[in-house]
């Protein structure tokens, strides 16, 4: 589910990375990945909800293409390659900026 439009992302958010014909695509993952890591339990669209779908839409789109890059030389033929995937602790961290901690806990209550 996307949370968020192109509109609520350059107006009320603010966002000016995300081109308009690449913000579709990046709001249905951000929208999958809220839902991954809130465990389906987002029920009411709030700001909070549509603010950490924005975040994580940049942090998708500033790693798309780059997934595991560590570093890459000057001359373009040098890449280095990382670990685990760069683009969910940026997008982890960007939606923890918002959302609530009830929705990110995954324990017994």
């Amino acid at each position: 589910m996307a949370y968020v439009d192109f509109a609520y992302y350059t107006n009320t958010y603010g966002g000016v990375l995300i081109p308009c014909e690449a913000f579709a695509g990046c709001a249905r993952d951000a929208g999958a990945y809220l839902d991954f890591i809130t465990a389906g339990s987002i029920g009411e669209v709030t700001d909070a909800v549509k603010n950490a779908a924005c975040a994580v839409c940049e942090a998708l789109y500033k790693t798309a293409g780059r997934e595991g890059i560590k570093s890459e030389g000057n001359d373009g033929v040098s890449v280095t390659y990382a670990d685990g995937a760069p683009w969910q602790t940026l997008a982890r961290a960007a939606a923890k900026l918002y959302l609530p901690p009830e929705l990110l806990y995954r324990g017994v209550l």
